[in-house]
């Protein structure tokens, strides 16, 4: 019977490790969010403001991809994809989340500071 409850108690302290690690990465290194960066084939072709509610359209040949920002929240609405698992990922707003369409090599991510384009060679 011992052996049992030295094992609900290692469960309890991991349960409660994995909640502390969850509340110490929200409360000290998760920044605001400020902008949503899309890139496509890896290449960044848009910087929006988390503030403005907008709908955008990423289009590329025969590709479609509608993202929206609401209130904060960032989600795609729509993907011509054939599995449109960028649509079902659902919505994310905190920095470092992103939705990403395969099909379509589409990223989304979310960013605390604009980033300044340089020349890279």
């Amino acid at each position: 019977m011992k052996k049992y409850k030295y094992d609900f108690l290692i469960i309890c302290l991991l349960i409660f490790a994995v909640v502390l690690s969850w509340f110490a990465y929200h409360v000290f290194y998760a920044g605001e969010a400020n902008y949503v960066q899309i890139y496509v084939d890896n290449k960044q072709i848009k910087e929006l403001p988390l503030q403005v509610d907008t709908t955008y359209e990423i289009k590329q040949k025969n590709f479609i991809n509608t993202l929206v920002i609401r209130h904060g929240n960032v989600y795609m609405s729509h993907a011509n994809c054939p599995d449109h698992l960028c649509v079902k990922q659902g919505t994310i707003k905190e920095e470092g989340a992103s939705i990403i369409c395969l099909p379509h090599r589409v990223v989304i991510q979310v960013v605390s500071e604009k980033k300044e384009k340089t020349d890279e060679k």
